[in-house]
């Protein structure tokens, strides 16, 4: 079966925002029969600077799909709402002639930006002279910033915010209504109240490798019997949770940051902010 085949509007992205539960809802779609998986979930195939981003001859190459069996592909690349790390992906996307629907998850900012900030602390990456109110960490929950670049280039009929709040707590609901809006049978999948991507866990040797990457290369040239005694320091430990909350200070200044965006968000999305403390 030609990967060409694939109609151009046939394309569904979830597009973030990173850490507003996005792997749960991939997990929710990809039950559905009539939705095919991408082989990479997040190929970053339109990111610029993403480091885990997959190469493949033609994007279409990500699906084994069927067309008397499938009428979407999906893929969820959070990449594509880190704006301005990541300025050209809307723009790549409509230059390579498709037009998806955009699944943009949001979650309470705040909340957000704690477990964003968590889940960077034992990165390689993680910088601790960056506070959390840094544009590092805030600029993802822009959420008007981040959407604009789609909503400028493929309207808003092809944007469909969905809230993290009503994922977690009545995914029945979200899911049967994006369903109808997909024009699929929400009969189709078997709904089940179940949360992914929990934080892993990881070893105290985990930690270290990940912390002193250039370690790995070393430990793949060791003997069986040191591997294996490696293996057993990779006992899972518990990471304390939360490991950085914001503290008052904090929240009003990343709050003076988000007021007016928020704003124009629930003014150009419909979605009521003042839940968040945005009035």
């Amino acid at each position: 079966m030609s990967k060409t085949m694939i109609p151009n509007n046939a394309y569904l992205m979830i597009i973030g925002a990173m850490k507003s539960g996005t792997t749960t809802l991939y997990w929710h779609l990809i039950q559905h029969p009539r939705i095919c998986p991408c082989k990479h979930k997040e190929p970053e195939y339109f990111s610029e600077n993403q480091g885990h981003g997959v190469r493949v001859e033609q994007y279409a190459d990500l699906w084994d799909f069927d067309p008397e069996r499938h009428a979407y592909v999906l893929e969820a690349s959070t990449g594509y709402t880190k704006y301005p790390s990541e300025p050209n992906v809307a723009k790549n996307i409509q230059a390579y002639g498709i037009t998806p629907t955009f699944l943009y998850v949001v979650r309470d900012p705040f909340k957000r930006i704690e477990s964003d900030y968590n889940f960077s602390l034992d990165k390689e990456w993680f910088d601790p002279r960056i506070p959390i109110t840094d544009d590092r960490y805030v600029s993802i929950s822009n959420y008007f910033e981040q959407l604009e670049p789609y909503r400028e280039h493929f309207g808003l009929h092809n944007i469909k915010v969905l809230d993290f709040d009503e994922l977690v707590s009545n995914p029945k609901h979200l899911l049967t209504s994006l369903f109808d809006s997909l024009q699929l049978n929400s009969n189709d999948i078997n709904i089940v109240d179940e949360v992914k991507h929990k934080t892993r866990e990881l070893s105290q040797a985990q930690v270290f490798l990940n912390m002193h990457p250039g370690l790995k290369s070393v430990t793949s040239l060791l003997p069986p019997s040191a591997k294996q005694l490696i293996k057993g320091l990779y006992k899972p430990v518990a990471r304390a949770s939360p490991q950085k909350q914001l503290s008052e200070e904090e929240r009003a200044i990343i709050h003076s940051q988000l007021h007016r965006p928020m704003r124009l968000f629930q003014e150009q999305y419909g979605f009521c902010v003042e839940k968040w403390g945005f009035s």
